[in-house]
């Protein structure tokens, strides 16, 4: 049996499941035996980027203009 704990809660109560073919689950949260646990989460794309911020100063300034010829 497997005597490593699971990586995403520590429990080292396991099953069987049959919906993944026989691979080991744990019972507390349900993780897969030997799946990967990533804590870091990835950075969401705002629209502050660096590849985005010459496009987003251009469209403030054209917004801005706008609103100067239309007062």
């Amino acid at each position: 049996m497997n005597n490593r704990p699971c990586a995403k809660c520590g429990s080292l109560s396991f099953r069987a499941d049959r919906a993944l073919a026989g691979r080991l689950v744990c019972n507390m949260c349900g993780t897969p035996v030997g799946t990967r646990v990533s804590h870091a989460r990835r950075k969401s794309l705002t629209i502050f980027e660096i590849n985005n911020t010459k496009k987003f100063l251009m469209i403030i300034s054209i917004v801005f203009i706008l609103i100067l010829l239309i007062s």
